[in-house]
């Protein structure tokens, strides 16, 4: 949809307009922010009930959550510094309302 706009009457259907590559990478990249941060949420409350329980078990579990929150934090930079390096992109997130100032 996006290399033929011409080819449909779009706006008398009602159909949103298409994504274009640099729009899908942001939503990829805030996808990803995202998950990490509920990630991080998530393993904030295990540690909570943790400490309460005492158990060695949840210690083990959150070993493997921050390897899982790494790996969640390192391909949200992964899929930010492709869009960068693409040049087209355009950035999202807290650091761009601090840029646009």
């Amino acid at each position: 949809m996006a290399e033929q706009p011409d080819a449909w009457d779009y706006s008398s259907s009602d159909i949103p307009s298409p994504l274009t590559p640099e729009m899908e990478t942001a939503q990829q990249s805030k996808k990803a922010e995202k998950r990490a941060r509920q990630k991080a949420k998530e393993k904030d409350r295990t540690d909570g009930k943790a400490a309460a329980g005492g158990s060695s078990t949840a210690a083990a579990a959150g070993d493997s959550f921050d390897d899982e929150l790494a790996a969640a934090m390192a391909e949200a930079a992964a899929i930010s510094n492709r869009a960068a390096a693409s040049g087209k992109a355009k950035q999202v997130g807290p650091a761009a309302s601090s840029n646009s100032s």
